[in-house]
């Protein structure tokens, strides 16, 4: 299980996720995927997230 950071007030979770990639140093946007969903099929979208349930496990 990865440690994601904790959200700063009002911050998207899509910009959550784009923090953890930073402090990971990873630089595939596929390995974020593997590491953050398990999946390399899930689209990144601002307006209509979807996955939830595997961040917030996270």
């Amino acid at each position: 299980m990865i440690n994601l950071p904790i959200p700063y007030a009002e911050e998207l979770i899509y910009s959550t996720v784009a923090r953890y990639k930073i402090r990971a140093g990873l630089i595939s946007p596929k390995q974020l995927l593997d590491d953050v969903f398990e999946d390399r099929g899930v689209v990144a979208t601002v307006d209509l997230p979807c996955h939830l349930s595997k961040i917030a496990n996270h």
